[in-house]
Formats: structure tokens, C-alpha cells, sequence
């Protein structure tokens, strides 16, 4: 089910239903706008699912379902690169039927949808097969980056990584970025901490990676924020490099929801761990301001995770709906004017 709510109308919502009934890991990724429309793809059910539903903002209604993404998945990131018309699903976790027995459910597949020409180009990869990731969009909506995630360890070797016990999983720490303007994918440096289940925005050429489950055993939550910001350069055929800065959001938390309206990213609620971490961090709202690089916080009256969020940008105002808190799961819709 989908709500719509037209603010040009009173808030007057409308109802409307995905052609698949199907979960999207709260609302972490679920989606992305692009030229008008909005894009929901993949997601599980009784099993994954490779639907993908385009929203007409002009229409008001769902265009007709275009074909599906090249492989049923769940827990996949989507990024708009609205520049180039492009909308991009990245990674997520197999359904059992569409891998090899002895391989991992994840995925490293990028399918990329051309909102202009209706129709899927040929899929790309990421470097590494990944689920629970976040990816946002800098340089004016012409590059995407794809950020964390986890991968399953079938081989029981901890992906490499001594620290890790074996068939733990692998938190990745890795970014791939993918440059419209030029076609080519690339690797960035790591992020300062392998995590799964962060939330990312993009603001005045900075994408922003914040928070994220690093230990699925326990539980436990990051507050660790990543700051990668375009550096200048020569023409768009130069290599494209970042700067780097990392914060700490007020509380540590995972399943938190990320927007951005101007130069503010907001980052709210959030599951901040089994016996860890701190009980008031589903009630935040963290809100770094890139004009000048400092951070506030507001208190989200209804504490939950697994939250979405959304921008209405000609209105200055964010607005976040749903997720689950206290045992309960919240129908709630809580708005700010900026």
C-alpha cells in the first residue's frame, strides 16, 4: 500500500496499492525520485520480489509496471541521478531460487532504469556482492555512491577479515561510485567503519552515510558519520576524488531513516541496539548543516525505527512516516517546515 499525500490540496491522502504487496526493510532505501516519479523496486514478501512501481507525480497514479529488475532481491539501495535521468538498484539479498547452492544470497548486481527512454539499460556490478547498503547522489545528480552493507559468509572464513568469527558475516566497509557523465564505475577509499543498515543523504555536493549495525550478534549500533564531499576538478573526465570528514551522530543507532532539504541532511529515529545503546536515540532527530558544517538535534515526538522520510522541498518541510517502536507499528505521518 501506498499513501499520498498533496499538500497543494490540504494534505488530502490518497490510497493507492503496489502491484506486489511486499516489504521494503522499513523504510531504509525503499525508493527514489526522479524527474517527476517515484521509484519503488524489488523488496520480499512470502519471497523476494523483482517488481518494479513507477509513481506519475503528474498523473497521480502508477505508470504501467515496466518490466522487472533483472533478479527478485531484497534489501537493495535505489539512487535517482536526476541529471541523467537515471534511477539505479544496487545489490540485496537473492531469493533462494535464483542462486547457485553454494553461493551467498548476495548480490552485487546494479540494474539502471532511463527514466526518459522507459526502459532498463544493461546492468552493471558493484565490486562487491552486498545487502543492507545505502547509496545517495553528489555532483548535481550526476554520480551515485554506494556505501556499507553486509555480506553473508558461506565460505566461513569471515570474508578475510581476522576480527570477524567465522560465518558471522562481513560488514563492508566499501564505496562504489558510478559517474553518468562518463559511463565508468570506480572505488573510492573505505568508509571509516564497516556497517550494515545506515542511512544516507545527499547535500551541496556531500553524501552523508550515518549510523549503521555493526555487530549482528549483539546488536550493536554506530554513530559514526561519513562525509564524502566531490572535490573539485579540471573537466568531468578527471578522476573523481572526495574529502572526507567524520562526525558522531548524538546517539549510536541502525534502521534510521536520512532526507535532505537544502543544505540540512536529517537523520531520525533509529534501533540503537540490545542492551547498548542509548534507549532516547528513537526519538532523535540528528541535522547536520553543510553551509556550516555543525550539527543540532530535534526530538521526534513518536520514538520508532524502520522509518521513512521524504522532502517536499518547495514547501521547506520533511516529513517522516511509519515504522515500528515500543512493540508497536506506527501509522504516524510527523512533518517540520525548515
Amino acid at each position: 500500500m501506498v499513501d499520498v499525500f498533496d499538500l497543494g490540496n490540504n494534505g488530502a491522502r490518497t490510497t493507492l496499492s503496489l502491484s506486489v504487496a511486499r516489504d521494503f526493510d522499513g523504510g531504509q532505501n525503499m525508493g527514489a525520485s526522479c524527474l517527476g516519479k517515484a521509484f519503488f523496486g524489488g523488496g520480499a514478501a512470502a519471497r523476494q520480489a523483482s517488481a518494479v512501481d513507477i509513481f506519475n507525480g503528474a498523473t497521480r497514479t502508477f505508470d504501467p509496471t515496466p518490466p522487472p529488475l533483472s533478479a527478485a532481491r531484497s534489501f537493495l539501495a535505489t539512487v535517482a541521478l536526476p541529471s541523467a535521468g537515471l534511477v539505479l538498484f544496487g545489490g540485496g539479498e537473492l531469493a533462494e531460487d535464483e542462486k547457485h547452492h553454494s553461493a551467498s544470497k548476495d548480490t552485487a548486481i546494479v540494474d539502471v532504469w532511463d527514466v526518459r527512454r522507459d526502459r532498463w539499460r544493461m546492468p552493471a556490478r558493484l565490486s562487491v556482492p552486498r545487502k543492507k547498503l545505502a547509496a545517495a547522489a553528489v555532483e548535481n545528480g550526476s554520480v551515485a555512491v554506494f556505501a556499507g552493507g553486509f555480506t553473508s559468509d558461506v565460505a566461513g572464513n569471515n570474508c578475510g577479515s581476522p576480527s570477524l568469527r567465522p560465518g558471522m558475516g562481513c560488514y563492508r566497509n566499501t564505496i562504489d561510485v558510478y559517474d553518468a557523465r562518463t559511463g565508468l564505475w570506480s572505488v573510492a577509499a573505505p568508509l571509516s567503519e564497516g556497517r550494515m543498515r545506515l542511512a544516507a543523504a545527499s547535500v551541496d555536493g556531500c553524501a552523508v552515510f550515518a549510523g549503521g549495525e555493526v555487530n549482528t550478534t549483539h546488536g550493536d549500533a554506530s554513530g559514526i558519520v561519513d562525509v564524502l564531499c566531490a572535490a573539485a576538478r579540471s573537466s568531468t573526465s578527471a578522476p573523481l576524488r572526495f574529502t572526507r570528514t567524520v562526525a558522531e551522530l548524538s546517539a549510536r543507532r541502525y534502521e534510521l531513516a536520512g532526507v535532505s532539504l537544502g543544505s540540512r541532511a536529517y537523520f531520525a529515529g533509529g534501533n540503537p541496539g540490545v542492551g547498548h545503546g542509548d534507549p532516547s536515540a528513537p526519538g532523535r532527530i540528528d541535522i547536520f548543516d553543510s553551509s556550516t558544517a555543525t550539527w543540532s538535534v530535534l526530538t521526534l515526538p513518536t520514538p520508532r525505527d524502520r522509518l521513512a522520510a521524504a522532502a517536499i522541498a518547495a514547501r521547506g518541510i520533511v516529513c517522516f512516516g511509519g515504522g515500528e517502536g515500543g512493540g508497536v507499528t506506527h501509522d504516524v505521518v510527523e512533518c517540520y517546515q525548515d
